[in-house]
């Protein structure tokens, strides 16, 4: 063979391998991201939801005060004091009366309820409602009946009726009471602070009233209460209100 087709035969073989190794990879597709829609995913569309509809809003002085309560209520029973450090406080730029127990013991309280207190008592009171939701694992009971329902698209909606993710039941709801009266109680708040709380809790037919379709009748609710806090034993020098609790409510009384 001539010497120069041996040259030619070599080099297109060359070229061959080099046309081989630089040849376009195929596209690698990247993983992609996995949203695991668990409790805390929905605890965050929740959130964003409420955020949306009733406003946010953010205090610090208002939130630090809440929190110190909140751990006070939380210490007088072993399944809130197991809790407690997964509570989260959110606050509703709304003038109307919202609370509201989410999912991962996030507590919803809005600006309207809070001008509506006028005693440490009553806050207590308040507060401890959401509590006891929590402690009877009620926000999280529904989460998992929406879910075998494959309806947990009623979260993201966030609504305030009937059948939707805050209707937990008259009975949970009247439960809550009951369960709340004994945490204040046993805080050593002076109980009639749940009476006076409910007896400024707007009727079902009050503009300010946004949770009148998930909620028992308001009378019915303070008539129990009244009842249950006649069976009490009157504690000795009850906690009504304190000077850290003066000075929250004047700082209340300055939002617009």
């Amino acid at each position: 063979m001539p010497s120069f087709l041996v040259f030619i035969i070599r080099d297109i073989a060359i070229l061959s391998l080099l046309v081989g190794c630089s040849s376009v990879p195929k596209n690698i597709e990247e993983p992609k991201s996995i949203i695991i829609e668990n409790e805390d995913f929905y605890a965050n569309e929740l959130t964003q939801s409420l955020n949306q509809a009733h406003g946010a809003w953010e205090d610090g002085t208002i939130h630090s005060t809440l929190s110190v309560l909140v751990k006070k209520i939380s210490a007088t029973s072993l399944e809130l004091k197991n809790i407690y450090p997964a509570i989260k406080i959110k606050f509703l730029k709304t003038n109307g009366v919202l609370l509201l127990s989410g999912l991962a013991n996030t507590l919803y309280i809005s600006r309207g309820t809070l001008q509506m207190l006028q005693y440490e008592n009553e806050l207590i009171f308040c507060l401890s409602i959401p509590l006891a939701l929590f402690k009877g694992k009620i926000p999280y009971k529904k989460f998992m009946e929406l879910k075998a329902q494959n309806k947990l698209s009623l979260i993201k909606e966030a609504k305030l009726t009937k059948d939707d993710f805050f209707d937990f039941g008259e009975e949970a709801y009247f439960n809550a009471d009951q369960q709340a009266l004994k945490l204040m109680y046993n805080t050593r708040y002076d109980p009639r602070g749940a009476d006076s709380f409910l007896r400024k809790w707007p009727s079902h037919s009050s503009p300010e009233q946004l949770m009148g379709k998930i909620l028992p009748p308001t009378e019915e609710r303070y008539q129990i209460l009244r009842n249950e806090v006649a069976k009490l034993t009157p504690l000795q020098d009850p906690i009504v209100k304190s000077s850290t609790f003066d000075e929250l409510l004047r700082h209340i009384k300055t939002i617009k």
